[in-house]
Parts: structure tokens; C-alpha cells; sequence
């Protein structure tokens, strides 16, 4: 993802660049295409995809040039990229009632052009997916239903029940096959055995060894060696070609093929593992200066202060030793350099934090005999959830790790406030129902989807009155009843419910007119003039929780009157368990929200649009941040303003509260880093680590 955004145009070779050397060929759809792949197609025509709450333009653009290319004769190859069906799954989830018509609407598509091409007498039909789709909607994880999509092949005369699994890198080799072109130089697939069944044996020989040559080139660029097993299998059946067509009876075809197939797949096998390369000195070096940050800032939150040596020169020798290692491991002659870089950073490493750390047992015995017990779950709960990280099965179920850790939290407390924490337990456990999370068990329903089925439309509508009408009341109260600011509160909270209602996302007073753009900019407008009031910290915390709620679901909004409730439950605790426990509620809000730290799946992309009516990558990028990070970046404001409220000395606890939330983020990136190091050559290190450390890195983003 993050090496493929904002690409302006693949200069790499591809099946597209190809076929333009000898085809005619042509496009309608996504203008992505047209951008990647600039004067490819002798006519095209493009629209933006990037919009996802349009579901009918970019298909009826596309089928609008439908009629007009099946009566000429001048093409060779067309691409129709449909996306109405992807836009309404971001939008509405797969059990969508637009989803069936949708469905319809493409099957009519389908049947016109296979009609087509039995007119013609000949041409072949490829319908199929980049992906899949999650049952709450959206994609980019691994799961089943993301990855597993159809592929029909229409006009090839294949079997009609065929339901064996093929790669989608597989579809490169064999269009080239079907369409007489090179294979892609960078291609790592194998052409599919049964699309090539209606070819006759010489030519599907020389299909698989033309694929073969293409692989075993690609295979040696990439640290492949002659004298390995299956390059030594490719060998053989290429010999075994040259005999069966000098003599056909001397050897059998099939057996030629097979020997084909096994080596292409061996091969393609190797290059899906050695291309995943890994920079392992980078990453030693990341670890190593992060440990050190860590531990100093740690050492510090903690009040260990010995006089030599400084922090300073300790970060500065840090970065130094990681300069020289990144360098001298860089050279040809690698292992005399990286035995003497690691040694070095190793021994000033130990050097350095046994001098900070020799302090440290008078600070804990002093800490400890002043705790009460249940604050001695915060430093003990943080410990289990950093060794939790390096498991991919429990990272995938992180949040039944923080539910476990705030019950906990509860149960301990109940002795000092009874009824309001017995309050915060039973709206926990309706809140952890609210959206399904997880890898295991995302698929069940949830109130969610209750809340959302049309029947109960009016109950979601009173959710979400109730919350804004409560939101309204808070921001009066923060804000001072001053006039100003609370008729611009009331009008902003209106205008959000008019835009829900716009999007049939609750019921409208008034039969709406319009799409929710206008709605939504109003918002955005009052919120400027909002924050032109004033730019204290009560005016920032509204304006927060006022976006939230204009970007959140209608079932979401009632997350903030809950997350207030809970911060008010922990808001008198001591300034470092205060810190830890609202970054606690962040993270736990964050799951209830519905997100998934190992899965970009989880991304509400729609609400990436609320008040745009075309695509800006600054705007969209903002906005889906926005959502994402709504609730952890709503309890570290209240966290603040709670320090500000009810202390005097507030200025030295927001500093060290925000040292800690550092501390905090820098440590799980620790944790996450160290993992994909251990799990670097495990499958898991793509869908499950590195989505991961891409969610570390905006959360951390978000809070600068």
C-alpha cells in the first residue's frame, strides 16, 4: 500500500504493455487505468473511482459505450471496469438491498456480450475480481471472503462446474497465452492448465515453455541458481520437448506437461517468497535506537535521573553508531562490518542503560509500597499486552484483550464508586456487542446490523437524536452558555442529523432533497466559525466531538456520550494512572467502533467523503484519519481537559501526560517491529504485522 500510493504510471512491464505491441485494445472505466497506462488504448474513456458513495456513475458511463463497440470491428481487446458493486460494499456491506439489482444489472451485461461473441463465432469472456469483500463490508485483509472471488471464462469450451482454485497472478501467463503476446518479463504465474484444454498438444507445449523461459530468466535474476531442483526439472522437460518433436512416440506429451507444470510451479513457488526482501540491518538498527528512546524517556517518566551520562549524548551516540552500522553494513565485504557494528552498538547500548538503569530498584520498592492494588494492573496489563504482540493469533483478537483488561479495571474499582462502575461494566457489555470485530468472529451479527435493518429504522433514528441531543447539552455546558458558540453547536448538530437522514442513515424530519453533500459542508463551515471563537481546549474538544459524530454511523454516534461517561469514571485518578487508563478507553472505544489494527479492511472508507462530491487525496486522507483515530484522539483530549479542569499545576501534568502517551505508542511500536523481525520469513509478517505497524504509524501521526 504504502509503496504503491499516488503511483502516476507503471513503467514496469505488464500484460496491458504487451498486448498494445500487436492488439487493438480498449478500456472504459476506472481512470486509474488511463493514468497507470497513458496512450495505451486507441479509445478509452475514464471516470474517477476514488468517490466511493457513487455506485451508478462510473457502470453507466461504462456500458453507455457498450452498443457502440459491439458493432465495430477495429478492436482486439476490451476492458470493462465495473465498480458500482465495490462502491456500494464500501458503503452498504455485502447485504445491501442495492446489492441484488446491482447484481441484475451486471449478469444483463454479461449476457449481451457473450451473446456477442456466439454471433461472432469466436473471441473469449473473462469476468472476474481483484478481490472480495468482508461481511461488514470493505476489504484489504486475508479472510476468506476477501480473498476467494469467482473467475468465469466464457467461449474456451471449459468444463461449466470447474471449481478448482487458481492465483490471480496465474491470469498474466494465460491471457498472454490467449491473446498470442509475451509473457510480462516480471511475471511470476503459471498459466492455468484448463483455460489451455481446447489448444492442441504442440501448442500447449510451447505455451508452457515460452511461460517456463519467461519464469526460469525471472528466476535466476532473483537469486535462483542453475543447479536448483526445480530450474534442473525445467531443464529436463525442455529436453524431453526437443524429443517428443523430433519423435512424438517416444515420449508422451502428458508426461512432458507434467514435467512442465511441476517446475513452473516450483519456481513460482520460490519467486513469491525471495521477492519479500528484507533490509535486516534497518531494521536492528530501527529496534536498536528505538530501545534507546524508549528506555530514556521511560527512565525518565519514572524519575531516574543519574548524572552522566546525559540523555543527550545517550541519543546522540545512539544515532551515530546506527549511521555507521546502516553504512558499513552496506559494503561488499559485509562480515567483518557487521560483526564490528553490532558489537558496538551492542556494548554502548549496555553501556548506557546500565547507567540509567542502576537506579531503578529504589524507585520501584518506593513505588510499590504507595500503589493501591489496582493500579498495579496498569504496568502489569501494559507488559501482557506487549507480549500478547508478538502472537499473530492474538493480535488478530486484540480487543478481547483490552475488554478483558477494562472489566478488570472495573471489578477492582467497584469497592470505591459501586454504582457508577457497575454502570460502566453493563455498558460495556453492550457496547462490545454493538459492531463484531476480530478475525474469528466478525462474521456473527451484531446490534449493528440490527439497528440498521429498515424495521428498526426508527430505533436507530432515536439512537442517534439521543446522542446528539445529549452532545448538544455538553457543549453547551463546556463552552459557558455563551450565546455565540451554542447557537453554532445547535445549528452543527442539526445539520448532522439532516445529513444522516440525507444518507438514510436515520429519518427525516422533512423529506430530503438532497445527497448529504450540502448538509455536510454546512457542518464543516460551523465548525470553522466555531474554532474562530476561540482556540482554547474546551473549543478544540468540541470541535472533535462534533466531527466525530458527523463522520461516525449513525449506531457510533452514542459512542461519545459513553466514552464521556466513562472518563468521568477515572477522571480523579492520580496523573500516571489517569494517563494509562484514558489510553486504555482509546483503545477500547477503538474496537468498539468496529475497526481491526491487522486489517485495512476495517477502514470505513465512506466516511473518507462526507462533503465532497469528487476525489481529493489530501481531504479524503484527513477525513478517513479522522474516523479512524476518532475515539483513542477524543479520550487523550479529555484526558487533558480533565487535567486542565481539576488541577493547578496543570501545565507540568499535560507535559507529563503527553511524555507518557509517547512512551506508551513508542513502546508498542517496539513490541510490533520486533515481531516482524522474528516472523519476517511466517506468512503472517504481510497480513497481519505489517498492517500493524501501518496502524501504529498513523495512530502516532494522528497524535502529533
Amino acid at each position: 500500500v504504502m509503496l504503491n500510493f499516488g503511483t502516476k504510471e507503471l513503467t514496469g512491464d505488464n500484460i496491458i504493455r504487451q498486448a498494445v505491441q500487436t492488439k487493438r485494445v480498449l478500456f472504459y472505466g476506472d481512470d486509474t487505468w488511463i493514468k497507470l497506462l497513458p496512450h495505451h488504448f486507441i479509445r478509452s474513456e475514464g471516470t474517477s473511482s476514488f468517490f466511493v458513495n457513487d455506485y451508478t456513475e462510473v457502470d453507466s458511463n461504462v456500458t453507455r459505450h457498450l452498443d457502440f463497440e459491439l458493432h465495430r470491428t477495429d478492436w482486439d481487446v476490451m476492458v470493462l471496469h465495473y465498480l458500482g458493486l465495490d462502491h456500494i460494499g464500501h458503503i452498504e456491506g455485502p447485504n445491501s438491498p442495492l446489492i441484488r439489482p446491482k447484481l441484475r444489472e451486471m449478469d444483463g451485461i454479461i449476457a449481451r456480450i457473450h451473446e456477442y461473441l456466439q454471433e461472432q463465432g469466436g473471441g473469449v469472456l473473462v469476468v472476474c475480481g481483484d478481490h472480495g469483500m468482508k461481511d461488514q463490508g470493505s476489504h484489504g485483509g486475508v479472510s476468506t471472503p476477501e480473498v476467494l472471488v469467482p473467475l468465469v471464462v466464457l467461449g474456451l469450451g471449459c468444463p461449466t462446474h470447474n471449481k478448482e482454485e487458481v492465483l490471480q497472478v496465474d491470469l498474466a501467463p494465460t491471457l498472454s497465452v490467449l491473446w498470442g503476446v509475451a509473457v510480462p518479463a516480471d511475471n511470476i504465474g503459471v498459466a492455468i492448465s484448463s483455460l489451455l484444454a481446447h489448444l492442441s498438444p504442440a501448442q500447449r507445449l510451447f505455451a508452457l515453455l515460452h511461460n517456463g523461459q519467461q519464469l526460469a530468466a525471472n528466476f535466476l535474476r532473483n537469486k535462483g541458481t542453475t543447479v536448483h531442483e526445480n530450474y534442473c526439472k525445467f531443464e529436463e522437460a525442455r529436453q524431453k520437448h526437443y524429443e517428443w518433436l523430433i519423435n512424438s512416440s517416444s515420449v508422451s506429451h502428458l508426461e512432458v506437461e507434467a514435467l512442465y507444470q511441476s517446475s513452473l510451479l516450483g519456481m513460482s513457488r520460490f519467486l513469491s517468497d525471495v521477492l519479500a526482501n528484507y533490509d535486516t540491518w534497518a531494521l536492528f538498527t530501527a529496534k536498536a535506537i528505538l530501545l534507546q528512546v524508549v528506555c530514556m524517556l521511560g527512565l525518565k517518566l519514572a524519575g531516574a535521573s543519574p548524572p552522566h551520562p546525559s540523555m543527550s549524548s545517550v541519543l546522540s551516540v545512539s544515532a551515530i553508531v546506527g549511521v555507521a552500522m546502516v553504512i558499513l553494513c552496506s559494503l561488499p565485504t559485509w562480515p567483518l562490518p557487521i560483526l564490528l557494528c553490532c558489537i558496538s552498538l551492542l556494548s554502548v547500548n549496555s553501556v548506557l542503560l546500565y547507567h540509567q538503569f542502576r537506579t531503578l530498584p529504589s524507585l520501584f520498592k518506593a513505588e510499590v509500597r504507595v500503589r493501591e492494588w489496582w493500579r498495579l494492573l496498569l504496568p502489569v496489563g501494559t507488559a501482557v499486552h506487549c507480549l500478547a504482540q508478538m502472537s499473530s493469533s492474538l493480535l488478530e483478537e486484540e480487543h478481547q484483550l483490552w475488554y478483558w483488561l477494562w472489566v478488570t479495571v472495573g471489578l477492582l474499582r467497584l469497592r470505591q464508586n459501586s454504582a457508577r462502575w457497575l454502570c460502566v461494566l453493563v455498558i460495556h457489555r453492550v457496547l462490545r456487542a454493538l459492531n463484531q470485530t476480530g478475525d474469528r468472529w466478525a462474521h456473527l451479527p451484531d446490534l449493528s446490523d440490527w439497528l440498521t435493518l429498515t424495521s428498526n429504522a426508527s430505533i436507530l433514528s432515536a439512537f442517534c437524536a439521543l446522542s446528539l441531543l445529549w452532545l448538544c447539552w455538553y457543549c453547551t455546558q463546556v463552552l459557558s452558555r455563551r450565546w455565540i458558540p451554542t447557537i453554532l453547536c445547535a445549528i452543527t448538530v442539526s445539520c448532522i442529523y439532516q445529513h444522516k437522514a440525507a444518507i438514510h442513515q436515520a429519518i427525516p424530519f422533512i423529506a430530503p432533497s438532497s445527497n448529504g453533500v450540502s448538509e455536510a459542508r454546512m457542518c464543516w463551515l460551523l465548525l470553522l466559525l466555531l474554532l474562530l471563537q476561540g482556540r482554547s481546549l474546551n473549543t478544540l474538544l468540541v470541535c472533535w466531538m462534533l466531527s466525530s459524530s458527523l463522520l461516525l454511523r449513525s449506531h457510533n454516534t452514542v459512542l461519545i456520550p459513553a466514552l464521556y461517561f466513562f472518563s468521568q469514571s477515572v477522571a480523579l485518578s492520580p496523573s500516571p494512572a489517569h494517563t494509562v487508563l484514558h489510553h486504555w478507553l482509546g483503545a477500547v472505544f477503538f474496537f468498539y467502533q468496529g475497526n481491526l489494527n491487522t486489517s485495512l479492511a476495517s477502514v470505513d472508507l465512506a466516511a473518507g467523503y462526507i462533503g465532497l462530491e469528487q476525489y481529493n487525496i489530501v481531504i479524503v486522507g484527513a477525513l478517513l484519519l479522522a474516523h479512524t483515530y476518532a475515539m483513542p484522539v477524543l479520550a487523550y483530549t479529555l484526558s487533558a481537559h480533565s487535567i486542565v479542569t481539576n488541577q493547578r499545576s496543570w501545565r507540568e501534568e499535560v507535559l507529563k501526560n503527553e511524555q507518557l502517551v509517547v512512551f506508551l505508542q513508542l513502546l508498542h511500536m517496539l513490541v510490533c517491529l520486533s515481531a516482524i523481525s522474528l516472523h519476517r520469513y511466517h506468512l503472517f509478517v504481510w497480513s497481519v504485522f505489517s498492517p500493524r505497524l501501518l496502524y501504529l504509524v498513523a495512530h502516532s501521526f494522528v497524535y502529533l
